[in-house]
C-alpha cells in the first residue's frame, strides 16, 4: 500500500519541485521542448474511498467556444478529463494510493503533462504558469 508520504518522496526525489505551489500541492514545472508545463499533485480522499493522488495541469483561460473544442478533443485522451477552477481550464487525473505501483502514477503524470501542453499551445498559444 502506497501512502501520501511515498508519493511525496517519489516526486521530490525524481523531479525538480517548484517552490511556488499552492498550499497542499506539490508543483513540477516540466520542460516540454522549448516550452514548460506546470503540473500539480494533490492529496485527496477520505475514510470511505481511501487516499488518492490528484494530478492537475493547467491549460489556461479560454473562451466558451474553445472550451467546447477542448472538451471534445479531450474525449480521446488516454487518461484525464477536463476540469475548470474559476476561469482556468485544466486536465485532471486521479489514482488511488492503495496498492499503487509507481508506473500507475508516473505514466499518467507524463500523459497529463504532454496532453496539457499540446492543448495549451493549440488553444491559448502560450505557456500558462
Amino acid at each position: 500500500m502506497a501512502t501520501w508520504n511515498d508519493v511525496e518522496k517519489y516526486i521530490t526525489s525524481t523531479f525538480h519541485v517548484t517552490p511556488n505551489a499552492p498550499a497542499g500541492m506539490i508543483g513540477i514545472l516540466f520542460p516540454v521542448g522549448d516550452r514548460k508545463q506546470q503540473v500539480f499533485i494533490r492529496r485527496k480522499g477520505n475514510d470511505k474511498i481511501g487516499e488518492w493522488a490528484l494530478v492537475i495541469s493547467p491549460i489556461g483561460k479560454v473562451s466558451a467556444a474553445k472550451l467546447k473544442e477542448i472538451t471534445q478533443e479531450a474525449f480521446g485522451l488516454i487518461c484525464g478529463g477536463i476540469v475548470m477552477l474559476e476561469d482556468v481550464v485544466m486536465i485532471s487525473h486521479s489514482v488511488p494510493l492503495e496498492n499503487l505501483d509507481i508506473n500507475e502514477l508516473s505514466v499518467p503524470l507524463i500523459a497529463i503533462t504532454l496532453a496539457a501542453d499540446v492543448l495549451e499551445e493549440k488553444y491559448t498559444g502560450k505557456d500558462f504558469h
